[in-house]
């Protein structure tokens, strides 16, 4: 494996966090089935959009985030990546990059599920 800069660590770390924080939307996954759980009570539980200035972000600093995972990607340190920023419980980025499955050419689609595998210590050592 190439080294892996740390951004992408942090851009890891930061992607699978949500995943400690259980909703009530994943108990009601895991209890009755994706299946089972209807389209109302998963769009309750989206968070809204806006527009990144008006929670004062810059599009600047986001293009940057666009052009700094494409050249991660461009230089095979990454196969893809899925973004998503919150700031003031609001999404004002979401992005997939890259390729999920190099045989296929599938895309990445921003609700892409990714395997953990072994990266909990990588996880672990960027939070403590």
């Amino acid at each position: 494996m190439k080294n892996v800069p740390k951004y992408l660590v942090v851009l890891c770390f930061l992607s699978v966090f949500g995943a400690f924080f259980p909703t009530e939307l994943d108990a009601q996954i895991r209890e009755r089935g994706a299946a089972q759980v209807t389209d109302w009570e998963a769009e309750t539980h989206v968070w809204p959009t806006t527009l990144p200035e008006s929670v004062g972000m810059s599009l600047t600093s986001l293009a940057n985030l666009d052009s700094m995972l494409l050249k991660a990607i461009e230089q095979e340190q990454i196969p893809g990546a899925v973004a998503l920023i919150v700031r003031d419980g609001y999404i004002v980025y979401e992005k997939a990059f890259g390729t999920a499955n190099p045989t296929t050419r599938e895309a990445y689609q921003t609700d892409q599920i990714f395997r953990i595998a072994s990266q909990t210590k990588a996880i672990t050592a960027t939070a403590v």
